[in-house]
C-alpha cells in the first residue's frame, strides 16, 4: 500500500505563488522557495484510497500515529472520509469546545451580559486577602 501526497507538481504554481508571496513577506529574511515548500507541504493531507485501505488498515494506522497527521480516504477519487490518531482528534475536540466558549462568551459580551471585570477582580482580591465580600 501507497500513501501519497496530494502536493501539486513542482512548477505549477510556484510562480504564481512566488510572486503574491514576495508582497505579503516584504522584508522577512526567510528564503522565498523554503517558505513556500513549507506551506505547501504543511497543508497538504496523506491520501489514500479506500481499496488500499481495506488491504493494508495497519499500514494506514501506523502512519496516522507516527506522523499525527490527518490521511484522507478516497472513494472512486473523492475524498470520503478522514482518518485521525486518538490523540489528534482528542484535540481536534477540545479546540473546538474552547473555541465554541469562546463565541459563547463574545455573544454574551455583545447582549450586555456578564459581569465587569474590574468588579470581579476587587472581589477576587478581597476573597484572596480574606476580607469582605
Amino acid at each position: 500500500m501507497t500513501i501519497t501526497s496530494g502536493a501539486p507538481p513542482r512548477g505549477s504554481h510556484d510562480a504564481y505563488a512566488c510572486e503574491g508571496l514576495i508582497d505579503i513577506i516584504g522584508t522577512l529574511e526567510i528564503p522565498l522557495n523554503v517558505l513556500l515548500e513549507e506551506t505547501l507541504m504543511a497543508k497538504v493531507p496523506a491520501i489514500i484510497p479506500i481499496t488500499d485501505l481495506r488491504q493494508d488498515a495497519a499500514a494506514a494506522l501506523k502512519q496516522v500515529k507516527s506522523t499525527r497527521q490527518p490521511v484522507v480516504i478516497t472513494q472512486r477519487g473523492r475524498a470520503a472520509a478522514v482518518l485521525l490518531s486518538m490523540e489528534t482528534y482528542e484535540r481536534s475536540e477540545h479546540e473546538r469546545q474552547i473555541l465554541h466558549l469562546l463565541a459563547r462568551g463574545e455573544q454574551e459580551i455583545t447582549a450586555g451580559k456578564g459581569f465587569d471585570l474590574d468588579e470581579v477582580l476587587a472581589e477576587a482580591d478581597a476573597l484572596l486577602a480574606g476580607g469582605p465580600q
